[in-house]
C-alpha cells in the first residue's frame, strides 16, 4: 500500500497577527466591560423552504453575560469580524471603562490585517487570543449554546427571509437580554 505524503498546512503571513493569551482561565469579571467573549457560531435555519447555515458572531460581556453585539454571514471572515468588534467598541463607549479585553480564538478571520488594524485604531481595546488547541474560553462557548437553544426554542428555526429571522433574533435579545435601555439599532437591511 503506497504512503499518502501529507501536505503541511500553509499559513498566510496574517498568522504574525496572533496575541498572548491574556485571559488564561480567569473567566470571571469584576467590571462591566472588562472582559468581552467573542466567538462564531452556526445557526441551522431552514429559510424559505430551504435549508441554510448562518454564521452569528457573538460578542459576550463576561460581567453580567448579555450579549452585546453580533452579527450574521454565512461564513466566517474577517468583515463580520471586524463589524462585530466595531459594534463592541460602540456599546463600551458609551460607557466609563479604562480598558477592555475582546478575547477570541486564534482563526484565521481573527488574525486577520484588517481585525488588527482596526484594535490599534482604539489603543483601550486589548486583543486577547487562547492558546492553540485551547477550547478558546468557556463562557462565550456556553453562552453560545445557551442563546441558541433559547431562541429556537422560542422562534423555531424555519423563516420566510433573512430580513425575518435578523427581526426575530433582535427581538429576542432586546428580551432576554439586560440590554432594554439600549436599543439595539443596526441597519439590518445592509447585513446579508
Amino acid at each position: 500500500m503506497p504512503k499518502i505524503k501529507r501536505v503541511a498546512k500553509k499559513y498566510t503571513s496574517q498568522r504574525g497577527n496572533v496575541v498572548p493569551d491574556l485571559i488564561k482561565k480567569d473567566f470571571k469579571s469584576q467590571y462591566n466591560f472588562h472582559k468581552i467573549g467573542l466567538d462564531g457560531s452556526y445557526l441551522d435555519l431552514i429559510i424559505n423552504g430551504k435549508k441554510t447555515k448562518i454564521l452569528g458572531e457573538f460578542a459576550y460581556n463576561w460581567y453580567n453575560r448579555d450579549m452585546i453585539a453580533y452579527n450574521f454571514d454565512f461564513s466566517e471572515n474577517s468583515q463580520v469580524v471586524s463589524k462585530t468588534i466595531m459594534d463592541i467598541i460602540n456599546v463600551v463607549s458609551n460607557y466609563k471603562v479604562d480598558y477592555s479585553i475582546i478575547q477570541m480564538d486564534r482563526g484565521t478571520a481573527n488574525t486577520s490585517n484588517m481585525v488588527k488594524n482596526i484594535i490599534e485604531c482604539y489603543p483601550n481595546f486589548v486583543l486577547s487570543m487562547s492558546e492553540a488547541g485551547f477550547k478558546h474560553n468557556a463562557p462565550t462557548e456556553a453562552l453560545n449554546g445557551w442563546f441558541k437553544e433559547c431562541f429556537f426554542a422560542e422562534y423555531g428555526n424555519t423563516f420566510v427571509s433573512i430580513q425575518e429571522f435578523l427581526n426575530k433574533f433582535d427581538e429576542f435579545i432586546i428580551k432576554r437580554n439586560s440590554l432594554q435601555t439600549y436599543i439595539y439599532n443596526k441597519k439590518r437591511n445592509q447585513i446579508i
